[in-house]
């Protein structure tokens, strides 16, 4: 029996030769050392943070070292020397991983008594990097930029000793548009100035429309509130600029931006009762079209150990797409994966619930500016801002995120389209999905509550 104090953090340490290797070949071809500095070797350890809340068992802690697939609880990389860097990186610590949640999955699999002493696993990594010459500040954050995602990971300067990060909400407060006496108070210039400093996203329209409904209402928003109809309220949940009036030149359009989108089924496809192939449009979370008949080897009874038959079932296709700009442009790994989530749970809502099919993927980036492959078209002088990732991260960590992602739910990308043009200013990703539903799922029940009349 192995016992640990309530919270503690077990450390275990296997290398990572194939991520040293990655790191090596990314950094040699970075350029962001001057030129009489290099990084002459990396190494790299893995690290499994492992939050436990009390005793394990012998076998338990086999089980776990046997999952870990290592036993060495001890750091192997240390330093002897100027030119020799040790720095620690992992996920920041404010929520717990996709790959915490898994790897708990599978500890609950494994033995249900590991599972209950174990609250959190995370993996970081340890790197040593030996230089050329002593490395200043400066190029250590050079160097930092490109072995970790400044968004979702961060520096650990010491081995882990909890997962807490000491941080407490901040209080909710009131924004005073109006005075305690529920008079005129701030009025809007109290909305606009939470707005900058909350980072609501509000344009003018919004901060004049909300002061007004909150005046009328006779109290002053909370923060909190603020919050809320900054993002329930935005274009990206209601689409007030894609469904509002649309206004040109001072003329009042007799169709909405939405209309005229919609419109484009009825005039080119028809409706099913007009002969079209179109299931369900602009009504679920995906589309659907007409499919086809055929057999599958199916249970009798799903909800219960059944016996399997070949049934002949009515299936139609459906197909979603969902573009992940600005988050894989920021953090593509991470923004990917949580595109092809979207993804995932836009189309196993459609209807009553379809069935996995596979993925696809498409990325359109600028110049790749790959090193040590020079192309003719490509301007070497272009510079992508400091706050997005280059393309050639972008197609090579989106990728491998996207593909994580799908993986692990089961539903492959089975399809690429990938273009690199020097012209493009920005980079678009584009994630999509083809499922099949049984054509009598194609429509949502609606849960009727019994009055007891």
């Amino acid at each position: 029996m192995s016992s640990y104090p309530p919270h503690s953090v077990l450390h275990y340490y296997a290398s990572a030769p194939e991520v040293a290797a990655q790191t090596q070949h990314r950094l040699s071809g970075s350029n962001l050392l001057s030129a009489m500095m290099e990084v002459v070797t990396v190494e790299c350890e893995l690290c499994y943070n492992i939050m436990m809340t009390g005793a394990i068992s012998d076998l338990d802690r086999d089980i776990l070292e046997s999952l870990m697939q290592t036993t060495c609880t001890s750091r192997g990389l240390v330093t002897s020397g100027d030119l020799e860097w040790l720095v620690e990186v992992g996920p920041q610590l404010t929520f717990e991983t996709a790959w915490s949640s898994n790897a708990l999955a599978i500890l609950r699999s494994a033995s249900p008594t590991l599972a209950q002493s174990v609250v959190r696993i995370e993996r970081s990594r340890v790197y040593r990097l030996v230089t050329s010459a002593r490395l200043s500040g400066g190029e250590q954050q050079l160097l930092l930029s490109q072995i970790h995602d400044r968004m979702t990971e961060m520096v650990y300067t010491t081995p882990l000793t909890t997962f807490s990060t000491g941080r407490v909400p901040d209080a909710v407060t009131k924004i005073y548009i109006l005075d305690e006496q529920h008079v005129k108070g701030s009025g809007s210039a109290a909305l606009a100035e939470a707005n900058v400093e909350l980072g609501l996203g509000m344009d003018e329209w919004d901060i004049e429309y909300y002061t007004r409904v909150f005046t009328e209402l006779g109290r002053n928003p909370t923060s909190v509130e603020c919050f809320d109809v900054g993002q329930s309220n935005s274009e990206h949940s209601r689409h007030w600029f894609f469904g509002g009036k649309l206004v040109i030149d001072g003329e009042e359009m007799s169709e909405s931006l939405f209309k005229m989108v919609k419109d484009t089924l009825a005039k080119t496809n028809g409706h099913m009762d007009q002969g079209g192939n179109s299931v369900i449009a602009f009504a679920d979370n995906s589309s659907s079209m007409i499919g086809y008949q055929t057999e599958l080897i199916r249970p009798v009874d799903p909800c219960t150990p059944s016996v399997y038959t070949v049934q002949t079932v009515d299936l139609d296709v459906c197909y979603t797409a969902e573009t992940h700009n600005f988050p894989t442009g920021v953090a593509p790994f991470a923004g990917a994966e949580t595109g092809i989530g979207g993804r995932l749970r836009d189309q196993h809502s459609t209807g009553a619930g379809s069935m996995v099919g596979m993925g696809t993927a498409g990325y359109c980036v600028g110049s790749l500016q790959v090193p040590e492959y020079d192309l003719a078209w490509e301007d070497k002088t272009w510079e992508y801002p400091e706050n997005l990732a280059s393309p050639l991260d972008i197609l090579v960590h989106a990728s491998n995120g996207a593909s994580d992602y799908g993986n692990k739910f089961g539903e492959p990308i089975c399809c690429l389209l990938y273009t690199s043009d020097a012209a493009d200013e920005e980079d678009s990703v584009d994630l999509g999905g083809r499922r099949i539903i049984k054509k009598k799922k194609k429509r949502k029940r609606v849960s009727r509550r019994k009055t007891g009349k």
